[in-house]
């Protein structure tokens, strides 16, 4: 009689019943840490995971009507449990639930979606008071603009023609609008992380978060706060500097995404300016004396009158930079990407992904870094107008070195 059926059951019930062990384990511990029963412990929880494996791996085997029964019986003690006492709360109820899911996965032979469940509703029990305080730190606008949101990526984005419609490349709306939300929900879910870290980690790391929502505002809003404080003119500069280096990461993001391939020769340039940040953020910051309190907070980003400027943006990029493809060739992608990058970098890298990547990869790439060297002379521009003390002049020579290194490596790579 062959045995390797029986074998392969015996392991996945085993790897079912572990997962229920797992989960209730956490519901154990956390029930007994706040002094109460637990509703469904760790015996309780490895026992559905026991029967929902068993009764998936039945099924799987043809014995339907055993398998059938096993199951509703263990969803009905379940079911009965729950009823009668009325809890406010229903953790524990839905824990047993995904116990008896990840044992049905893992019955079928699913072993690794079954983990993955497994994993994932153990890290959403055990960050049960951070989530809860990240939550509560959310407002009531931030939710009406993570809804408007929805609406622009789920409603109006699927309905948009894809084009192109036009001369100069054409009128490109669904791409358009695709990368308007590709950057904005970047943008937000980096504006929340930054909530949720909190003051605690300093004003150095804020500012570097920051820039992943926008290097520009940590740079007006460090000018500003130099004017009231000169003192904390040079803790300020280096939060600037720190959001333009992590600016860097947000634009090889939006590359990878965009095009891959680009993306790895893009990472060759950006490699070198945003190694020289890092090292004179660390080295500035271990020397110097940090501002003292967070100043530069940027607004939320996820706003529909924000959106419909940066669609334009987007748009007006495609237009300038087939324009002068068309007429200059490489060169004038060059000279395009550094103008356009006055103006927006992530335009840059939208319009080079769409039609400046016809002269090659590393043609585009290089307009791209010629953006963020653009990117970065308008702000120290703004730092030199608007800055004072030490922020006046440190913040245009980080930012100055930033725009060197970029300019360095995209001639050398």
């Amino acid at each position: 009689m062959d045995s390797g059926p029986e074998l392969i059951g015996l392991v996945r019930t085993v790897v079912g019943t572990a997962g229920g062990l797992a989960i209730g384990l956490e519901r154990e511990w956390s029930r007994r840490s706040r002094g109460a029963a637990a509703a469904f412990g760790v015996r309780t929880c490895a026992l559905f995971g026991l029967a929902a494996s068993s009764a998936s791996w039945l099924w799987i085997q043809g014995i339907l009507l055993p398998s059938a029964v096993l199951l509703v019986t263990v969803a009905a003690i379940l079911v009965a449990h729950s009823l009668p006492r009325r809890r406010a709360g229903a953790t524990s109820q839905a824990a047993a639930a995904a116990v008896l899911c990840s044992g049905v996965l893992a019955g079928a032979g699913y072993l690794v979606f079954a983990g993955a469940l497994v994993a994932l509703t153990c890290f959403l029990l055990v960050e049960r008071s951070r989530l809860h305080a990240f939550i509560a730190k959310i407002e009531v606008a931030e939710l009406h603009t993570a809804a408007r949101f929805a609406v622009m990526a789920i409603v109006i984005w699927p309905i948009l023609p894809k084009g192109p419609f036009g001369p100069l490349g054409g009128f490109r709306p669904r791409d358009v609008w695709g990368m308007t939300l590709l950057l904005s929900g970047t943008s937000f879910a980096a504006y929340i992380a930054r909530r949720f870290v909190g003051e605690r980690h300093g004003a150095i790391v804020l500012g570097g978060l920051a820039g992943l929502v926008s290097s520009t505002a940590v740079t007006v809003l460090g000018a500003k706060s130099s004017r009231d404080d000169p003192s904390e003119g040079t803790g300020l500069a280096l939060a600037a500097c720190s959001a333009g280096t992590t600016r860097l990461l947000r634009v090889l993001v939006l590359a990878a995404v965009l095009s891959p391939p680009l993306a790895l020769r893009l990472a060759m340039i950006l490699a070198v300016p945003f190694a020289a940040g890092a090292i004179l953020v660390g080295v500035l910051t271990w020397r110097s004396k940090p501002p003292a309190r967070d100043v530069m907070t940027p607004k939320n980003p996820l706003q529909f009158g924000v959106a419909l400027p940066l669609a334009l943006i987007f748009q007006l990029a495609l237009f300038a930079v087939h324009l002068v493809e068309t007429h200059w060739g490489s060169l004038g992608l060059a000279i395009s990407g550094a103008i356009v990058g006055l103006v927006d970098v992530e335009a840059v890298v939208f319009a080079m992904t769409r039609t400046g990547i016809h002269e090659g990869v590393h043609v585009a790439a290089r307009a791209i870094a010629f953006g963020v060297v653009g990117d970065a002379l308008v702000k120290i521009v703004l730092a030199l107008v608007m800055g004072r003390g030490s922020f006046r002049w440190l913040a245009p020579v980080l930012l100055l070195v930033l725009a060197g290194a970029t300019l360095l490596a995209a001639f050398l790579l």
